[in-house]
C-alpha cells in the first residue's frame, strides 16, 4: 500500500515496467486502495493499452457509471513481453486532458470530461485487494488485476511534465 496526502489539479504518474504476460482483462499498475471521488485507476489491459480513468462521484465505483475514463493508448505489444519499457500518464483537470507516453515519446491522448483534481489517498500497486470490493474472483475470473510481471521506480508527481522532461526520465533510467 502506498499512501498519499492532499490533491493536485495535475498529476504524473510514471513506472518503469516488465511485462512478463497479459491473462487478465486489467493489469494494475496504480488503484485506489478504497474508492473515493477522484481517484485515479492507471492500468494496462489484456490489449497492452495504458489506461487512465478517475472516479467521479456519480455512481458506484464498482460499475462503470462511477468512473470518467478511461483514456487508453497502445503501450504493450508481444515483442515487448520480458524486456523493460518506461510508461507514462499525464493529467490535467483544468483541461481534463490526459497523455500516455512510452519510451519518453507521446502515444496518445484524450480527455476525461468530469476534469476533477486528483484527490490522493491510500493505493495499491501492481496488485489489487479485494477486501472491501464488490468483485469476486471465484464468481468472476476477470475480476483478477494483478500485474504479472515486474514494476519498479513507480513516481508519481503532482504537476504534469512534458515530453522533453519525459524523454530526460526516460533516458536517466535506461537500462
Amino acid at each position: 500500500l502506498l499512501r498519499l496526502e492532499g490533491s493536485n489539479t495535475a498529476v504524473t504518474l510514471m513506472a518503469w515496467v516488465r511485462v512478463d504476460s497479459l491473462p487478465n482483462l486489467y493489469h494494475v499498475l496504480l488503484m485506489p486502495n478504497v474508492y473515493r471521488t477522484s481517484a485515479l485507476s492507471w492500468m494496462i489491459d489484456r490489449d497492452g493499452n495504458i489506461r487512465l480513468a478517475i472516479t467521479n462521484g456519480k455512481g458506484n465505483p464498482g460499475t462503470s457509471q462511477g468512473w470518467d475514463g478511461p483514456v487508453k493508448a497502445p503501450a504493450v505489444t508481444d515483442l515487448d513481453l520480458g524486456r523493460w519499457i518506461f510508461l507514462a500518464t499525464t493529467y490535467d483537470s483544468s483541461t481534463g486532458t490526459v497523455r500516455h507516453y512510452r519510451d519518453g515519446t507521446l502515444i496518445g491522448t484524450g480527455t476525461l470530461g468530469a476534469r476533477l483534481p486528483v484527490h490522493h489517498g491510500t493505493y495499491t500497486f501492481g496488485n489489487w485487494g479485494y477486501g472491501d470490493r464488490s468483485a469476486d474472483p471465484q464468481r468472476n475470473p476477470d475480476a483478477y488485476r494483478n500485474f504479472n510481471g515486474r514494476l519498479d521506480e513507480l513516481i508519481i508527481l503532482g504537476r504534469s511534465l512534458s515530453e522533453a522532461e519525459l524523454e530526460a526520465f526516460h533516458q536517466a533510467g535506461k537500462p
